[in-house]
């Protein structure tokens, strides 16, 4: 029998279901010394899915003997399915993890520029502030030096009057 008269079968859930059940007791049945199902020649290596070239005793396989390298391929097939479902489920709950981290960081990320933000104005007018604070106290201080001078001045008036007067 030739495997290119096989049609491809699309397995909905159940069907795969029924087909992993199907698979997991061929492969029990095969490796039972007593139903011996499957010729070593053909069975698949541990490399790969690569088989033994065919030799003239397995070129010339019956029926049984083809369908139960079919079973065993099915057998392979499923067990390759759960595995890579296996590992699809926990790279999906990994992404999904990966993103709730990425949108907790992002949050926080634009939280602390807004923070950043903030500081940076409170910084600017705390600056203005002081530069207005300084500029009054430099007024303050040339009115202070003015109204000396002036007292200055009238106390020498004062002293002069009094020795004109004395």
């Amino acid at each position: 029998m030739k495997y290119s008269n096989l049609v491809p079968i699309v397995l909905t859930t159940p069907d795969a279901k029924l087909a992993d059940l199907a698979a997991s007791l061929s492969k029990q049945l095969a490796l039972r010394p007593e139903h011996p199902l499957v010729d070593p020649t053909t069975a698949i290596t541990t490399a790969g899915d690569s088989r033994k070239p065919p030799t003239p005793s397995t070129a010339q396989t019956s029926e049984p003997e083809a369908i139960a390298g079919l079973r065993t391929d099915l057998a392979s097939a499923q067990a390759t399915r759960t595995t890579l479902t296996a590992e699809l489920a926990s790279l999906n709950s990994t992404l999904t993890s990966l993103q709730a981290s990425l949108t907790r960081t992002s949050t926080t990320a634009n939280s602390l520029a807004r923070d950043k933000a903030l500081l940076e104005r409170k910084l600017r007018d705390r600056d203005e502030e002081l530069r207005e604070k300084r500029k009054m106290l430099e007024g303050v201080l040339d009115e202070v030096v003015a109204l000396t001078m002036q007292v200055n001045l009238l106390e020498q008036e004062r002293d002069g009057l009094r020795e004109k007067v004395g």
